[in-house]
């Protein structure tokens, strides 16, 4: 009886967060963004992209798993800079698209306005 307590408790207080996750999990993140016509990408394109992106990601997991199995600190602070390139070498490209974009569309000089 006692446990049928708790789980009851447990679904009355759960209920509200699994209806947030869920109505979080279908909003269009995208809607209020401005659609442009020169930012759209042939499928060739956005597969290329993402493997790009897959590759890093890769990487970077790697990198992860390499430095928690080393044992020389030497060797696992080595790990660690190249680690660290590859994420400022990533930043570093976001910047410069940004940069990029902010040239092509004065609309990307505006931050995105936060939802309330």
């Amino acid at each position: 009886m006692q446990a049928f307590k708790y789980s009851l408790i447990l679904s009355v207080l759960l209920a509200p967060a699994a209806s947030f996750a869920n109505s979080y999990d279908n909003l269009d993140r995208n809607a209020s963004r401005p659609s442009h016509s020169h930012a759209k990408i042939t499928p060739e394109q956005q597969k290329a992209h993402l493997i790009k992106i897959q590759a890093h990601n890769l990487k970077m997991h790697l990198l992860s798993n390499q430095i928690l199995a080393e044992t020389d600190p030497v060797k696992a602070q080595q790990l660690k800079d190249e680690q660290i390139d590859l994420m400022l070498f990533k930043i570093e490209h976001r910047k410069k698209h940004r940069m990029e974009m902010r040239k092509h569309n004065p609309e990307h000089k505006k931050p995105p306005a936060k939802p309330e």
